[in-house]
């Protein structure tokens, strides 16, 4: 459907979930950001003061949780950014992520380039000199209004934040949450697993399943299947669990 058109020549669209039956559309241009009713009504737009140029944006990946009024946007040149709507007063904001113990090893054209929500925490991946390592969050406990996404302070505890390097070369290009935590790089496809069948400090398990290998495109979810484009750019592989095989299984489409 036709909803307008932008002054600049370059743009990326992302759905935006408010709740189940309330969304908008996110357009990012290297210079606004517009969103958008499934009417084609402009809502608002903020200007970013340049903060994504074209190719930034063509590497920009996003993620949601479930029906919580935000989206986390990375770039790996840029410190993560959110966007807000708050249901309350119908307003939104655009702005840097302030986060709680910042990973150490992030900072100015070093911050991941993926990330994703699974089993309540919020994960990033992949900087330029930490390509194959992963970062969580502390986990929501109980309200999700008190979710603490933003909180990276490490420890030993269950509710602590995490992290883990996957041992193989080819560097992270997705992250998926669905029924197990799924890993794209460059070369293999992984699941994310643990002994406690939940993912905390000490007891993280990372098992290869296929060896197709990804691009730097974000995956895609359709019904029980997780979609990704080739290494080469030229096919689209749909990966989904097999319990024959008990393990995750990718074909070409």
């Amino acid at each position: 459907k036709y909803l307008g058109s932008i002054p600049e020549s370059y743009g990326r669209i992302f759905p935006f979930y408010i709740s189940a039956d309330n969304r908008r559309i996110v357009v990012i241009t290297p210079s606004y950001l517009y969103i958008y009713s499934l009417s084609g009504e402009l809502e608002y737009s903020e200007y970013h003061d340049g903060a994504w140029d074209e190719e930034e944006l063509k590497n920009m990946q996003v993620a949601s949780p479930s029906q919580d009024s935000v989206m986390y946007m990375v770039s790996p040149t840029t410190i993560p950014t959110k966007l807000v709507y708050n249901k309350t007063t119908t307003n939104w904001s655009l702005s840097n992520v302030f986060f709680t113990n910042m990973p150490s090893e992030w900072g100015i054209g070093n911050y991941p380039s993926t990330v994703e929500f699974y089993a309540g925490r919020l994960y990033y991946a992949s900087t330029l000199n930490q390509p194959t390592q992963i970062w969580g969050s502390e986990p929501v406990t109980g309200d999700s209004d008190k979710a603490n996404y933003d909180n990276f302070t490490m420890g030993d505890l269950a509710d602590d934040a995490v992290s883990f390097i996957i041992a193989k070369t080819g560097k992270i290009r997705w992250l998926q949450g669905t029924k197990d935590f799924i890993i794209g790089t460059e070369e293999a496809e992984y699941r994310v697993t643990s002994e406690g069948g939940v993912i905390i400090p000490g007891d993280i398990q990372v098992k290869i399943q296929t060896t197709n290998g990804s691009t730097i495109h974000q995956s895609l979810i359709v019904d029980n299947e997780v979609l990704f484009i080739s290494s080469d750019g030229r096919k689209i592989y749909s990966i989904n669990y097999e319990w024959q095989q008990e393990s995750w299984v990718a074909r070409n489409i």
